[in-house]
């Protein structure tokens, strides 16, 4: 649940154009997803991170991530 939540606080943050608090949402996240071994929690985060990357102008990273 706190993964989800993490996961929420990034899109809305990347949706407000809040993107260092996007990026640090999705580490937290991350952090809590390898604590508990779930790994597709762990790769939607990463779905999320390479969105906002899209957004914050760092295609190349974002294109990375995605892949």
């Amino acid at each position: 649940m706190l993964t989800d939540a993490f996961q929420t606080a990034a899109v809305m943050a990347n949706i407000l154009g809040a993107r260092d608090l996007g990026y640090a949402a999705i580490t937290h996240g991350r952090n809590v997803a390898g604590q508990v071994g779930d790994d597709l929690r762990a790769a939607h985060l990463m779905a999320s991170l390479s969105w906002i990357y899209l957004r914050d102008g760092h295609t190349a990273k974002g294109v990375n991530v995605a892949e």
